[in-house]
């Protein structure tokens, strides 16, 4: 039967059409995988094409940031070198002077330019040239400063820091307020006495808030003086640079000593 089945012309007829409609489904399909192979061919070479002209920017990227980077070194190595010329001239000037308080704004002028060749000298040499490690900037200033004034008063300075960075544009205001602040303890902290020590500590938050302290075991603040509304230049300096370029918050206070304590967000820009 089955046989005769197959032999039937009928039965001939439509297995031939369905192997027709087969090999026109097979060659529909062979065609389709071709084209779909050409499209995924050309997207696969324009995909190349793409990644080797990003290699090829990236490159030219790598090397404009290498070139600007030796040029913002230069600058700030040309900045150092300028200010230590600045400084070096008042340090002759301050050797001829012949009255004391010449001699001492002579001294604070020159520590205000050491404190800014400072930051210019560490930028130079960092592998970062837009941030400070402020760890550092601390210890290197602190020991500046204790042989520019601790050393004849035989005060010393104990220093607990964090090792953190801060933006060009943070680090200066920064420093220069600690240059202020430390500089009076060092002077003025323990009058007529043999021996003092001054307590610095510098931390940074989980939230980026930076708080430093400079603490000492003098004499405190004069009842005399009015923390607030007194204008003399340092304390005046200090305020602007903490709370007007800081957006800071800065306190001073008398506990067992002067307390000096500073507060502010770092931003990173």
């Amino acid at each position: 039967q089955i046989a005769v089945g197959i032999n039937n012309p009928l039965t001939f007829n439509k297995l031939e059409e369905h192997k027709k409609e087969l090999q026109k489904s097979r060659d529909q399909l062979e065609q389709r995988v071709e084209e779909r192979t050409s499209e995924l061919k050309q997207v696969n070479e324009e995909l190349s094409l793409e990644i080797e002209e990003r290699q090829k920017t990236e490159v030219q990227l790598r090397a404009s940031i290498k070139e600007k980077e030796i040029l913002i070194r230069e600058v700030y190595h040309r900045v150092k070198n300028n200010l230590q010329i600045i400084a070096s001239l008042l340090d002759m000037t301050k050797r001829r002077a012949q009255h004391s308080e010449t001699v001492d704004m002579l001294s604070e002028a020159h520590a205000k330019l050491y404190t800014m060749s400072l930051i210019h000298t560490q930028l130079y040499q960092s592998d970062r040239v837009d941030q400070i490690n402020m760890g550092r900037n601390l210890r290197e200033l602190v020991e500046h400063l204790e042989q520019l004034y601790g050393q004849s008063r035989n005060v010393t300075a104990d220093i607990d820091t964090e090792s953190f960075y801060l933006s060009v544009t943070q680090a200066v205001p920064c420093a220069l307020a600690l240059n202020e602040i430390i500089s009076n303890a060092l002077k003025y902290a323990y009058p007529g006495q043999k021996e003092g020590k001054i307590e610095i500590s510098q931390k940074i938050s989980k939230d980026n808030r930076v708080v430093i302290k400079v603490k000492d075991h003098g004499g405190g603040i004069p009842d005399t003086i009015d923390i607030e509304q007194t204008d003399t230049l340092g304390l005046k300096l200090v305020r602007n640079l903490i709370i007007r370029q800081l957006n800071g918050n800065l306190q001073i206070r008398n506990r067992n000593g002067a307390e000096v304590l500073i507060e502010f967000k770092a931003t990173f820009e």
